[in-house]
């Protein structure tokens, strides 16, 4: 049947939204307006993912999700919030929710969610690109600090790279799902779950599993080094680091034959 959706929404005009959109974009949809019907439907549709409000008759999302998690077969079943109060995010992230959308939120906005927590429906593979041409080559910088963003963003720039950057794993993971970037520079020390649930997170994506990852952390490199390096990361640097040393480990990733 493909990638089922359930969208629970005690609003009927914020599901109808929701609906066709998401069929046309390939996703099978089943919709709920309160707490306990999501519960029944989520136990006997298992959807891939739940797109659930906060506030619904017999229960808000925060039950849902408790209620879900706690039964084996729908445990792992990821859920996306929707909440009109922005100040709800961290307490839906801290319960499990794995991303939080701001209502009304768009069809655009609804499926760059489902992208994010399930990755594309059908990837294309892109044309192969020049083996050693950086303007073909995307990479994604993730630090939390904003002079070290700018910093490395200036010196892959000024080497021809494009580079996409983020500042927390929430958006790290959503914009390696959006742009399919060549190569990921990150750091540890993020907000919204670190540098180890990206590498993670990344690695359980079937179109993102490959991309290399070069760890750039001020954390103990004994402590840090061996874990980075068993997710897959092709290299750990660590601050301060200097241009060379970074441009040696991203020419390392585009040109492993060069000298």
């Amino acid at each position: 049947m493909g990638t089922k959706v359930l969208i629970v929404d005690a609003e009927i005009e914020a599901r109808a939204r929701a609906v066709q959109p998401l069929r046309a974009a390939g996703y099978t949809v089943f919709t709920a307006d309160d707490a306990v019907s999501a519960q029944r439907l989520a136990m006997r549709e298992q959807p891939h993912v739940l797109v659930v409000a906060l506030k619904l008759p017999g229960g808000d999302g925060f039950q849902v999700m408790e209620r879900l998690h706690s039964i084996p077969a729908t445990a792992g079943t990821p859920v996306v919030i929707l909440s009109d109060d922005d100040s709800e995010k961290e307490r839906a992230l801290s319960a499990g929710a794995v991303d939080f959308l701001v209502k009304p939120a768009d069809a655009e906005a609804l499926i760059g969610s489902l992208r994010f927590v399930l990755g594309p429906l059908a990837p294309v593979p892109a044309a192969e690109p020049a083996a050693h041409d950086p303007s073909s080559k995307t990479v994604l910088l993730v630090d939390d600090d904003a002079d070290v963003r700018l910093a490395l963003s200036m010196l892959l720039k000024s080497r021809g790279y494009r580079v996409i950057a983020a500042e927390d794993a929430i958006s790290a993971v959503r914009s390696a799902v959006i742009n399919s970037p060549d190569l990921v520079l990150l750091d540890l020390g993020l907000p919204g779950g670190g540098g180890f649930v990206v590498m993670q997170r990344l690695r359980a994506l079937p179109a993102l599993a490959a991309v290399p990852v070069i760890v750039v952390t001020g954390r103990d490199p004994a402590e840090a080094r061996e874990k980075t390096l068993r997710l897959g990361a092709v290299a750990f640097l660590q601050k301060p680091v200097d241009s060379r040393a970074v441009m040696a480990a991203v020419r390392a990733v585009f040109e492993p034959t060069a000298s």
